[in-house]
């Protein structure tokens, strides 16, 4: 989970500038490779927002666990965000 959750998180500032940094997410979608019956989606989904939270200074205002019977290359599970940005403004050094 930390992999795909990281994944995403590494694709999204990859498309900040100079100074932006993630503040929150907006949204979030994990698709879980399950087997027919499996319901326990949310509680995979729970580790990918814990593990976002720690690099935002906001929660996930959305969130979805979808259960699919296949993801590409056979991954386990795969994370969509849509994240918000802000320019950090440096601090002023005193003198």
């Amino acid at each position: 989970m930390e992999l795909a959750a990281g994944n995403a998180l590494r694709a999204a500032r990859s498309q900040l500038f100079d100074g932006e940094q993630i503040v929150s997410v907006l949204n979030l979608t994990v698709y879980v490779n399950a087997p027919e019956g499996y319901t326990l989606h949310s509680k995979i989904a729970d580790f990918a927002s814990s593990f976002l939270e720690k690099y935002t200074n906001d929660g996930i205002s959305s969130r979805a666990a979808v259960g699919v019977s296949s993801l590409p290359r056979d991954a386990t599970v795969e994370v969509s965000m849509i994240a918000t940005a802000n320019h950090v403004v440096p601090e002023a050094v005193s003198e």
